[in-house]
């Protein structure tokens, strides 16, 4: 599980340019629309440090998180982010995630706004020969600043707890509940 997360991290360089080129290049004119309206797409990259809890036992996660959302409608979002995790105790586990999402956003000023989102999230974590299925549910609240431009920055509280953990060869594991904070950085189009 090793590999994708190399192959990501060596992604990471072009789309951090991709922002910075759409922060410099484009000014939304009030014709074209903004933020928030139907038929936005959003590409997003987040970073998360979480501490994980379980039955007594904690870890620390790093996770990076990839997503696209879409307006379906004006403020109502729906998407899905593709997580990288990596979780440090005793031995390093590496996992891969997916985390479809809807939410909606609550402007609360002409720059700023806030985005409640519900997510869901099936995540494998492989360790040696066994496979671990995680399915949780949980929620992210980011407060969003947009500059100028095509761009905006957040930050916010995230938790998410699972519903069900299953080891492969169908015993179950112990469910875990992660609560932390994750930034994130996007543009629209």
């Amino acid at each position: 599980m090793d590999q994708p997360i190399r192959r990501w991290s060596r992604r990471l360089g072009p789309v951090i340019c991709a922002l910075v080129v759409a922060l410099v290049s484009g000014r939304a004119s009030a014709a074209e629309g903004g933020w928030g309206d139907q038929g936005r797409i959003v590409l997003t990259g987040a970073l998360a440090a979480e501490n994980v809890s379980a039955g007594g036992s904690s870890a620390t996660e790093v996770a990076f998180t990839p997503g696209i959302r879409y307006f379906a409608m004006n403020h109502l979002a729906i998407g899905a982010d593709l997580q990288l995790v990596h979780v440090s105790s005793g031995s390093g586990i590496t996992a891969v995630g997916l985390l479809p999402s809807i939410g909606y956003d609550v402007v609360l000023s002409e720059v700023v706004s806030i985005v409640p989102q519900l997510e869901l999230m099936l995540q494998l974590q492989s360790a040696g020969s066994s496979t671990l299925t995680r399915f949780a549910v949980g929620g992210f609240m980011p407060v969003l600043v947009h500059p100028p431009g095509h761009f905006f920055i957040g930050f916010g509280p995230e938790v998410l707890a699972d519903v069900s953990a299953n080891v492969s060869g169908g015993s179950s594991a112990q469910k875990l509940t992660t609560i932390g904070a994750r930034s994130v950085i996007g543009a629209w189009f």
